[in-house]
């Protein structure tokens, strides 16, 4: 369970992060050299902040 670090309220979990341009529809990913990972994203139904993480945690290095 992920918390809201701006007004302390259970975030809800599990959307993903989509960037619209005029031209193409791309995904935002997280790369490093052996390392690509698209972010999950948890949202506060409150106050609307978002918290981008990586489920994925041991392919970190």
């Amino acid at each position: 369970m992920r918390v809201c670090k701006n007004c302390e309220s259970k975030m809800v979990e599990g959307y993903k992060m989509k960037i619209n341009t005029t031209t193409l529809f791309a995904d935002m990913t997280i790369a490093k050299k052996g390392f690509s990972e698209k972010p999950t994203v948890a949202v506060c139904p409150i106050c609307g902040e978002i918290s981008l993480y990586i489920e994925k945690i041991d392919k970190v290095k």
